[in-house]
């Protein structure tokens, strides 16, 4: 319980509002101080807390005569100006506020008040108060497009809207009659209106036909008149000739009939007679030039031109062949009609004496007076019983010529040969324009021989036919290609310096391995090879590392330094093609395929591809390296592309394909195949690439877990089908190392 001074008294109240600075909050607690300086209560709680408080205050004053109240009349319901009168009895006129209604009963009349009713407060306190104000409802106008004038004037009234003016337009198209017209309301729609107000529209009627009077034998100039007494409008006017003089003028035929219901506003089309102007053309074949101009003339016509064609029917000489205008076709009058006319022949037909000896082929002509002529060109063929007969004749048999023509002709004759060149030593490139000029052509690779020769890697080791021999011209020449040889002959190194040794065995395509030293007191020996690792003339692989021992001096020095070799794999673990389907194709010895090779294949893409195992891989590096730590910094991919297979030139890419050891290659499926990670160029069959593999393709393949390199077209064009020589393919691996060895000086 809570007392406060009311002016007179210690009032005890119910309940204690808060200023928040905005509002007052009644949802408030307090606390007071106790004499032992406690705060009490000491927790909230929803619970009365009797508690006596007391404390020291300096004595009061006594309270001024409290100003008399009186009791806050009600003037709920009443008129502003009878509420202000009931105020002003006692009290003071305070802020006058308005709050919307749309019930029009209470405009203008006291809404709330404040302070409220039966109060009590000083006399002149000012008392506020708010008003109704009558608003109009508002309604938002609705969309009538489309709508049946019934349905629109029932959405318009259901919103407490009126229907306004109705204007409507003619149409013939029956599905819109009744319809509102589409944009044309007003207010339109989406328009917010006071309710009440109208809403306007138009509809679609129907709109009237009329009768289509008879034009046929009306006089043209009343057309006009008749049709337009009807709301119809003149069409085309067609002429129609006629040799009636009677009906010149007159209506001939018209496009509706009469007493056809017709849409206001149609265009009728109709005809009219004039004079004749034209005749008709009666047949002159067969007839002699006299008797076909008696015909031309009787029809308004006359003898035209006359041209003339050769027969060998002594019957028809003399006679029309043909007319310039078909008989019954209709032409103006007074017209000319050119003619052909029958002579006696001058000409004959080439009899065909292809494939006919040179005997035969003189009797036809002679039977068809004509000549055979001279032999104006020769054709070669393998097939014997076609030998010195007539391949083509000019000119064509079945053409007409001047008896005693001459008939010339092309001989067949055997096969031409030459002696096949030399081609072994030669690049394919080389050996195809050595091939060219005898009239040879290159063929396919059929094969590869090692060589340890860098110097004819890639040139011919052996050609078929061999050269020399005789052959048809044109006829392939197929070869085989030397390739570098995976072995190498170990040099001695025993004895050389350091740089010497290093230089022998980088030219016999090894790699330097580790070089121990042992001290000598010779000075002269010091910084020479005392022994090698592999003995002299072995033949090893090529990259494999060769260790040796050096003489050193007795001062000994460490050093660290960064070693880079090259290793080589020269026989990938698997090769193997596969196509669209998922299937594996047969594994080719000589051929590894990619791209589509028919563009009406249904196996789909193909791609090859190149595995190289784990094992393998470090084998071959560890083997560089002397099984330290190394880093593969480049890989070059080098290959042969095939001979014949495709298109001459085609886009080659590389990719890789996720899959490891397992299952593979047999359960290769192209979904795990990622194509197009590398452009490696335009390529042309025949010739030898190496491409250093990117970075992206260099991780994937040879990295543990090593993923299959992979050789594929950009696209499934047949134009992009090719294949690698399996034969020729090995890799190129470049190793950098770190290597802590004693040098003496």
């Amino acid at each position: 319980m809570l007392k406060v001074w009311d002016g007179t008294d210690w009032a005890s109240l119910d309940g204690v509002k808060y200023w928040t600075g905005s509002e007052w909050d009644k949802n408030n607690r307090s606390k007071v101080r106790s004499a032992s300086n406690d705060w009490i209560p000491r927790r909230f709680t929803d619970k009365d807390v009797a508690v006596i408080v007391k404390w020291n205050v300096a004595s009061r004053t006594p309270p001024d005569t409290p100003d008399p109240t009186f009791d806050i009349p009600n003037i709920m319901g009443l008129t502003q100006a009878a509420a202000i009168t009931a105020i002003q009895i006692n009290f003071n006129v305070g802020d006058i506020t308005y709050i919307n209604t749309t019930n029009s009963s209470l405009d203008g009349k006291v809404a709330s008040q404040f302070p409220e009713p039966n109060l009590k407060y000083p006399e002149n306190t000012f008392i506020n108060f708010v008003l109704y104000d009558f608003v109009t409802p508002t309604a938002v106008v609705p969309q009538l497009n489309g709508l049946l004038k019934t349905q629109a004037e029932t959405a318009i009234t259901s919103l407490g809207l009126v229907v306004g003016l109705q204007d409507t337009i003619e149409v013939y198209d029956t599905t819109l009659i009744g319809r509102v017209v589409p944009d044309v309301q007003f207010p339109s729609a989406g328009t917010t209106v006071d309710t009440g107000t109208l809403v306007s529209f138009d509809y679609y009627v129907q709109k009237p036909f009329v009768v289509m009077p008879n034009l046929v034998g009306q006089d043209q100039y009343s057309v006009f008149s008749l049709l337009s007494a009807v709301n119809l409008d003149p069409g085309t006017v067609t002429n129609i000739e006629t040799t009636n003089q009677s009906l010149e003028g007159k209506v001939a035929s018209q496009q509706y009939n009469a007493g056809q219901q017709l849409q206001a506003g149609t265009t009728v089309n109709y005809s009219v007679y004039i004079p004749n102007t034209n005749t008709t053309v009666p047949n002159i074949v067969g007839k002699t030039p006299s008797q076909a101009s008696d015909l031309l003339n009787t029809a308004e016509l006359y003898l035209g031109a006359e041209t003339t064609l050769e027969t060998t029917n002594v019957s028809l000489e003399g006679t029309i062949a043909s007319q310039q205008y078909g008989a019954g076709t209709t032409r103006p009058v007074n017209t000319s009609v050119n003619y052909v006319v029958y002579i006696p022949n001058t000409f004959t037909t080439v009899p065909n004496i292809v494939n006919q000896t040179l005997a035969t082929a003189t009797s036809l002509c002679t039977a068809a007076e004509l000549i055979l002529g001279y032999k104006y060109g020769e054709t070669e063929t393998s097939n014997t019983s076609l030998h010195n007969k007539i391949a083509a004749q000019s000119p064509a048999a079945g053409t007409s010529q001047y008896v005693n023509t001459s008939i010339n002709y092309n001989l067949y004759v055997p096969l031409k040969t030459a002696v096949v060149p030399n081609i072994v030593g030669q690049t394919p490139s080389v050996a195809a324009g050595t091939l060219s000029s005898p009239g040879f052509v290159l063929g396919y690779q059929t094969g590869s021989v090692n060589t340890t020769s860098q110097s004819i890697v890639g040139t011919i080791a052996s050609q078929s036919p061999a050269s020399g021999t005789t052959q048809t011209i044109g006829s392939a020449v197929n070869y085989t290609l030397y390739v570098l040889d995976p072995y190498t002959t170990v040099p001695n190194i025993v004895g050389q310096t350091t740089s010497n040794a290093n230089t022998l065995l980088t030219n016999a395509g090894l790699n330097v391995g580790s070089v121990t030293e042992t001290p000598t007191s010779n000075a002269s020996l010091v910084g020479t090879v005392q022994s090698q690792g592999t003995a002299s003339g072995s033949s090893i692989l090529r990259g494999s590392s060769v260790n040796y021992v050096r003489y050193r001096a007795y001062i000994t020095n460490t050093v660290t330094q960064t070693k880079t070799g090259t290793a080589y794999i020269w026989s990938p673990n698997w090769q193997s093609t596969y196509y669209g389907s998922g299937s594996r194709r047969t594994i080719n010895t000589e051929t590894l395929y990619f791209g589509r090779f028919s563009s009406t294949s249904t196996t789909g893409d193909q791609v090859s591809l190149i595995k190289v195992n784990d094992s393998s891989l470090a084998s071959a590096c560890n083997g560089v390296s002397g099984s330290r730590p190394y880093t593969i910094t480049g890989v070059t991919f080098n290959y042969q592309l095939g001979s014949g297979i495709g298109n001459s030139s085609k886009p080659v890419y590389l990719g890789y394909a996720s899959l490891t050891n397992t299952g593979a290659p047999s359960s290769i499926s192209l979904s795990s195949v990622y194509k197009s990670q590398q452009y490696a160029g335009n390529q042309t069959n025949g010739n030898y690439y190496s491409i250093n593999l990117n970075s992206s393709l260099r991780n994937m393949c040879f990295s543990a877990p090593t993923y299959a390199l992979v050789v594929n077209a950009q696209d499934t064009n047949a134009s992009s089908y090719g294949g690698i020589v399996a034969s020729s393919v090995y890799f190129t691996i470049t190793l950098q190392w770190t290597e802590t060895t004693t040098t003496y000086s």
